[in-house]
């Protein structure tokens, strides 16, 4: 029997690999299309309410600054500026969860030690009065072999300190939130684990959409800030939660940073 020659096998291959891909695979792809086109919807409203608002936070806060030094300010009047002055605290809070999606800004990357980050970050939560108001004990397990990455430090703050912060929500009054770090080739993962209630697996698939969250008074920001701010380091984030068993996320990311065209970051 003759063995077919070299072009027919060329050509079986080229057949082979003109077929579609898997619907499973399809439907990731176009999913992922779809969020990237929110975030990008998103950011270009956030740039001008933003800019907008901060001006006139600016503007509020000297108002109450004068109206504090009146001496004769009554009790009841200075506790309507408290209330002033609680309310645009919170929403220059609000601004903040915004701030990650704005366009135009790709990260400014420095090598950053991930132990001083994490330290940092948990410093910061403790101040939050969405923390100190819980029993929640933080443990540590930092490996001391994984290496400074590249990265923009203040947003990867920003997304360690939202994953902490949903930890912490999810407890309740008391757990146990952990993070971790390894090592993983040209990589490094930050895990962040807690001991609260776990993810319904029907909603896993949403809790990074904008918008979208089980919380009371939240806004459902804080993930897909964080999956954005990973995305824009060239890495990404996995979740696995199992029902009344913790909830783990993943950061995966790079070492080192390639250089991208603005175009290529997501939101773009």
């Amino acid at each position: 029997m003759k063995a077919p020659n070299k072009t027919k096998r060329k050509a079986a291959r080229g057949k082979a690999s003109s077929f579609p891909p898997h619907p499973s695979r399809r439907r990731k792809e176009i999913a992922e299309q779809l969020w990237k086109a929110r975030i990008d919807t998103l950011g270009h409203v956030i740039a001008t309410f933003r800019h907008e608002t901060r001006n006139l936070l600016g503007a509020l806060g000297t108002c109450v600054q004068i109206l504090r030094k009146n001496p004769r300010l009554a009790r009841e009047d200075a506790e309507l500026l408290d209330i002033i002055q609680s309310g645009s605290r919170r929403l220059n809070d609000i601004i903040s969860e915004f701030s990650a999606f704005r366009p135009h800004r790709p990260p400014h990357f420095q090598e950053v030690c991930l132990q001083e980050v994490i330290d940092e970050t948990f410093a910061k939560l403790r101040r939050d009065d969405r923390y100190r108001s819980s029993a929640v004990t933080f443990r540590r397990d930092l490996d001391p072999l994984v290496p400074a990455i590249k990265a923009d430090r203040e947003q990867l703050e920003q997304a360690l300190r939202n994953l902490l912060l949903n930890a912490v929500q999810a407890m309740g009054d008391q757990g146990q939130l952990t993070v971790e770090t390894k090592s993983a080739g040209k990589k490094v993962k930050i895990t962040v684990r807690d001991t609260g209630s776990g993810i319904p697996a029907k909603i896993l698939p949403d809790i990074f959409d904008p918008f979208y969250s089980t919380k009371a008074g939240s806004l459902g920001l804080g993930l897909a800030a964080a999956r954005y701010i990973v995305a824009r380091h060239g890495g990404r984030i996995d979740v696995r939660s199992d029902s009344g068993g913790g909830t783990c996320f993943t950061m995966l990311l790079p070492i080192e940073q390639r250089a991208m065209s603005n175009q290529e970051y997501p939101g773009r």
